[in-house]
């Protein structure tokens, strides 16, 4: 059985000497069945700490143990902030507020499913099936903090309705999604960092025509009040091909692609419990679909100190010394460049980190940071593990095509009003900062009303004008949401 870091017994289901929710759903999504957890990484059975993501589905071999995200930002006057998921709590489940409830379970979904919804929501006595009821919308007018969620609206009344024909907004053939957030430190087992204040919605979604493949969609959305500079978000994996103990690691920059391979041509079962691939086993590709790869780093299988997260994300070692700028980018099927191969290395358990840097690294308060990766699994016909490498290139390149090809509602930084609601015409806010009276223009659509919320997402004034006194709150970070006839949008103000 493989062995992971020590604490996770105690600390896995314990934040702060209080029980977490755990949930957990295992899907078969083409030829991939895995393991999706909330707020845990995915992939891996905390329980009896076994890794589920098996390729082929119908087999009992899996090629990642466990992968999850990573943050790293750096706000004025302050330390850096860092979230990285390993095996222990790290993000808490749910939005961590009042929304919380709305966005903490895992709802799935599949496109023949919507379509029937879709094509059937007005006919006498039907009753759409739980997972479109329960879609994960924010329709709560005490919310303001809420994840990147999106639906059809039908009937235009920026409520999501299904029986007025309503539907989410999924990507793929079926689609799981739920949310998470880095909000409080009392959650931090792996890092014990300072929370960056991101709420975050995952969507994990596969295709029919890409079986070997499966796509997960982050939306960071920033609730701190304070810009995130320099951000970084980083994609972890354990790479287990098979057997844990004979594997290597590598890069493909100009690919945005980090992968790992088996060390020799068999891959044998380990110690009579982690079955393994055989002979030409595959290799297992990370690919960043919408940033570019600016760094990968080999990360200690060992624990360490807090620092050492930050310190990987900016492309150092867990100490601050200076790395390469990727990790392995050499090809081993051509033995050209540095490779483990090259370097004499002994196969072993490995784990690697991809980072981006999105946008131009800077997420400003109420701005979401669109992170979209595609776990590619490929295997050779014949020959050795180096010409699964080989081919995993080539899939690489197809998944990419592929993704370029469809629509696409994730590109680097996405400013909040976007987010929210792709049709909104500009709103603006003056002055800003404010000490009396805040202004709010919103072009020829009607006002309906005008909410303050805290960074909590507690609302604290509502206004139907669009010109009102803010003397009385207390100096801040505060955000406002307009409501018109057009829709809403979502702005920060600064009280001073």
């Amino acid at each position: 059985m493989k062995i992971i870091l020590p604490s996770l017994a105690i600390l896995a289901f314990c934040v702060a000497g209080a029980a977490q929710a755990q949930t957990n759903v295992v899907k078969t999504y083409g030829n991939i069945q895995f393991r999706a957890n909330n707020p845990l990484s995915n992939f891996f059975s905390p329980e009896n700490k076994t890794a589920m993501f098996r390729i082929p589905a119908s087999g009992n071999v899996s090629s990642i143990f466990a992968s999850g995200l990573w943050t790293y930002g750096e706000v004025q006057f302050e330390n850096y902030k860092v979230a990285a998921e390993r095996y222990d709590l790290e993000y808490g489940q749910g939005t961590g507020n009042s929304c919380t409830e709305t966005f903490k379970e895992i709802v799935s979904l599949t496109a023949q499913e919507i379509e029937y919804h879709r094509l059937n929501y007005n006919q006498p006595n039907y009753q759409p099936i739980q997972a479109i009821v329960n879609w994960p919308v924010n329709n709560d007018q005490n919310c303001a903090t809420i994840p990147v969620v999106q639906f059809h609206d039908v009937d235009g009344d920026r409520k999501y309705n299904p029986m007025a024909g309503d539907y989410p907004y999924i990507k793929g053939d079926y689609a799981l999604m739920y949310a998470k957030n880095d909000r409080y430190s009392d959650q931090k087992s792996t890092t014990n960092g300072r929370p960056t204040d991101l709420q975050i919605g995952v969507m994990v979604y596969g295709y029919s025509s890409l079986p070997n493949t499966l796509f997960v969609n982050y939306s960071l959305l920033n609730t701190g009040g304070a810009t995130l500079k320099n951000v970084k978000l980083g994609l972890w994996a354990d790479i287990d091909l098979g057997n844990p103990a004979d594997d290597y690691i590598g890069t493909f920059s100009e690919l945005n692609s980090v992968y790992g391979y088996n060390g020799d041509a068999n891959d044998e079962v380990s110690g009579g419990v982690a079955p393994g691939y055989g002979e030409v086993p595959p290799a297992q590709g990370i690919v960043l679909l919408n940033n570019q790869l600016i760094g990968s780093v080999l990360v200690p299988s060992t624990e360490f100190i807090p620092e050492g997260y930050a310190n990987l994300l900016n492309g150092k070692g867990v100490t601050g010394t200076p790395l390469s700028k990727f990790a392995f980018n050499g090809d081993p099927f051509l033995g050209s460049g540095n490779t483990e191969v090259k370097s004499m290395n002994t196969p072993g358990d490995r784990q690697i980190l991809a980072v981006a840097s999105p946008g131009n690294g800077v997420i400003q308060p109420f701005e979401t940071a669109c992170f979209e990766i595609a776990y590619v699994w490929s295997r050779a016909g014949s020959g050795d593990q180096h010409s699964s490498v080989q081919n995993l290139k080539a899939d690489i390149q197809t998944v990419q095509a592929f993704y370029d090809s469809q629509e696409q509602y994730c590109s680097g930084v996405v400013p909040s009003s976007v987010a929210e609601q792709q049709t909104l015409e500009h709103i603006t806010i003056a002055p800003n900062p404010v000490t009396d009276v805040l202004n709010v223009s919103m072009g020829q659509s009607q006002l309906t009303g005008v909410s303050v919320f805290n960074t909590m997402g507690q609302e604290i004034f509502h206004s139907e004008k669009a010109s009102f006194s803010v003397a009385q709150l207390p100096a801040g970070i505060y955000f406002l949401k307009v409501t018109t006839s057009k829709g809403q949008a979502i702005n920060s103000f600064i009280k001073q």
